[in-house]
């Protein structure tokens, strides 16, 4: 009998310490910031997961915001940067053409009415087969499912290290904030090596569900604007060698939404280090001239020979 007790109460300390440790990860810290939109321990969250994206579905139910959806190329867009417009930065989509798709056609009347702009980024890597580009079917209850079983080792040990440093410090440098976007006092430029030609491939399946974006946005009455990302020359002339792949993507492209900002290359930003943090990302300095940039209509393309990459 005491032998059945045993196991009964070691089973019972076992579901206990289980639901501790859930609830510590998933509720009270919540550093991906899926869950809940109150903050507890956990000040600011480090980091996202595609399933950010209900609580920040959740704010549009409620204000008109514009949408930016894109890559780590966008990510610190914001309020700060773009002009004081209201922002809701979707990056942790990862520019995956399908699961904004899916993200878009999973939204109520409410929503959608309270979208003033959509704003998307088409990156070298927007199209590919890359694994980080994991498709989702936009439902609020879906994702809250996942949300609750997604327990990985990383996202306990950003919890345990951010629950202590909240203790001693809550003055964060490097964080996502409530809207989507990174705030990150860490400008300092290092450079990166040039991806894989494999890294800007093309599949026709996210080409296909960038028109139905781009139809979806047409029956809903609503505007989209398709910009690419910035870069620096010395990455431009690396990516040169790539040349025909990323020109013939942005033709397909281009043929489908008809005009986009390419503003792959700006003489003012794109020559001066000071305005990224590794050559395909933008410091905050040089997001805010960007977007200004892009406020006065420049670089606006409509004929695939003016295009970057394209161009003879």
């Amino acid at each position: 009998m005491n032998y059945k007790q045993n196991i009964k109460y070691f089973f019972g300390y076992i579901l206990l310490l289980v639901s501790l440790i859930y609830v510590y990860v998933n509720i009270i810290i919540d550093p991906y910031y899926e869950i809940s939109q109150n903050r507890y321990f956990f000040n600011e969250k480090h980091s996202e997961s595609i399933y950010s994206t209900n609580i920040l579905a959740d704010k549009l139910e409620k204000e008109k915001y514009n949408l930016v959806f894109g890559t780590s190329r966008s990510h610190k867009i914001g309020s700060e940067t773009f002009s004081g417009k209201k922002i809701l930065n979707f990056h942790a989509l990862y520019g995956n053409t399908l699961s904004i798709l899916n993200f878009l056609r999973g939204l109520n009347d409410k929503q959608i009415s309270n979208i003033e702009n959509i704003y998307m980024l088409i990156d070298f890597h927007s199209f590919n087969n890359n694994s980080r580009h994991k498709d989702i079917i936009y439902s609020k209850y879906v994702n809250y499912v996942y949300s609750v079983t997604n327990l990985d080792y990383y996202k306990f040990y950003i919890s345990a290290v951010y629950m202590i440093k909240n203790i001693f410090n809550h003055n964060f440098k490097y964080y996502v904030n409530d809207y989507g976007v990174l705030i990150n006092d860490k400008n300092q430029y290092k450079y990166r090596l040039l991806y894989s030609k494999e890294y800007i491939s093309t599949n026709d399946k996210y080409i296909k569900s960038l028109k139905r974006i781009v139809e979806f946005t047409k029956n809903k009455n609503k505007n989209i604007i398709f910009v690419t990302p910035t870069i620096t020359k010395k990455r431009y002339d690396e990516l040169f060698q790539y040349r025909e792949v990323i020109c013939n993507t942005r033709k397909n492209v281009l043929e489908i939404v008809h005009e986009m900002y390419d503003l792959t290359l700006v003489d003012t930003v794109s020559y001066n280090n000071k305005y990224f943090t590794d050559p395909d990302h933008l410091s905050s300095k040089g997001t805010f001239k960007i977007l200004e940039f892009l406020e006065r209509g420049h670089g606006m393309v409509n004929d695939s020979k003016h295009l970057f990459f394209c161009k003879e």
